[in-house]
């Protein structure tokens, strides 16, 4: 179904495009010009345009924060189609003064498309946690002996993108929990495209002396981190990634912007980590070629940071066989 979904996105993005994509992207880079190099960082915004029979182009709202590029616009009435709509999204970087925009005619869906990305979870992911404290609680004896440290190192579950699991990297805490870590995981999909994923469990050894299983305790105490990965493993581990900035990383962080027009990874930074390490990962992430459909819809192109990490275990590792 989801497969279906990104079909029809394409079909339908080819069918309604109604101008050349030259054109549009020469738009859009007239726009760039006008907005580069400005103070804004970490801003979003877009809007709609239409050429009308009198062949002036209407603005679907009349507070645009950027008024020269009206006359940016203005000077394509000839050029655009009348009766279309176009949509301008634009995109200023958090850690430059660089600017991102993509125009492009307005696609029309039939029905009501689905665009929900899909993390993976635990079969009754509610009550997951409390069966996790309760089958720990039956082994009382042999978890007291465990240190602060062993408490620390987080449990890896690897979701494979058909929903066949396993545990990736063990603490002491798995031996404890064969009947919990059996329990199936639902099937990762992104951008209706099904992915592998990993869960980051991270246990807490004060919620073994507190009902696990009350609404309270499910508010204050989310253990369960959960990323998508790349298709392929950098050296031997998963590169995990979002387009949120991770909460944790503590090993290696670096990002990127898939530009839409160029179809390429570009202005990279390195946020945690090993420069030396951290600037290898970044040229093999680019050496990779990911497509579009990692980093939008299809159909609906966009820029955004999008944030590549591997726990700090792993970065350790690797900056270890470096040296």
């Amino acid at each position: 179904m989801k497969v279906l979904a990104s079909v029809f996105l394409i079909v339908c993005s080819m069918s309604t495009m109604g101008q050349s994509r030259h054109l549009m992207n020469q738009i859009s880079l007239d726009l760039i010009h006008e907005l580069q190099g400005g103070e804004l960082r970490n801003r979003r915004y877009h809007f709609y345009f239409e050429k009308t029979e009198s062949n002036t182009i209407h603005y679907s709202r009349k507070d645009l924060p950027y008024p020269d590029l009206t006359k940016i616009l203005n000077r394509y009435a000839d050029s655009i189609a009348t009766g279309q709509k176009y949509l301008v999204k634009i995109f200023h970087d958090l850690y430059s003064s660089k600017v991102y925009a993509y125009t492009d005619t307005v696609i029309k869906f039939q029905g009501f498309p689905n665009f929900d990305n899909y993390l993976s979870s635990p079969r009754y992911a509610s009550r997951f946690v409390e069966r996790i404290y309760s089958e720990l609680r039956r082994h009382q004896n042999e978890i007291d002996t465990l240190t602060r440290s062993d408490w620390q190192q987080p449990i890896y579950v690897f979701i494979e993108s058909r929903a066949s699991h396993k545990v990736i990297k063990p603490n002491k805490l798995v031996k404890y929990l064969d009947s919990s870590l059996r329990i199936p995981w639902s099937r990762p999909m992104y951008h209706a495209n099904p992915i592998n994923a990993i869960a980051e469990i991270r246990l807490d050894r004060t919620f073994l002396k507190v009902d696990s299983g009350s609404l309270l305790t499910r508010r204050l105490h989310k253990p369960i981190q959960v990323s998508y990965v790349l298709p392929k493993q950098y050296g031997n581990e998963w590169v995990k990634f979002a387009q949120k900035q991770p909460d944790f990383s503590g090993g290696i962080l670096v990002s990127f912007i898939f530009n839409p027009l160029t179809l390429k990874l570009e202005n990279a930074v390195i946020l945690e980590g090993d420069t030396e390490e951290s600037t290898r990962l970044i040229a093999w992430i680019k050496e990779l070629d990911l497509p579009e459909n990692m980093f939008y819809w299809p159909g609906m192109p966009y820029a955004t940071r999008t944030y590549f990490f591997i726990d700090a275990y792993l970065a350790k590792t690797l900056t270890a066989e470096a040296s």
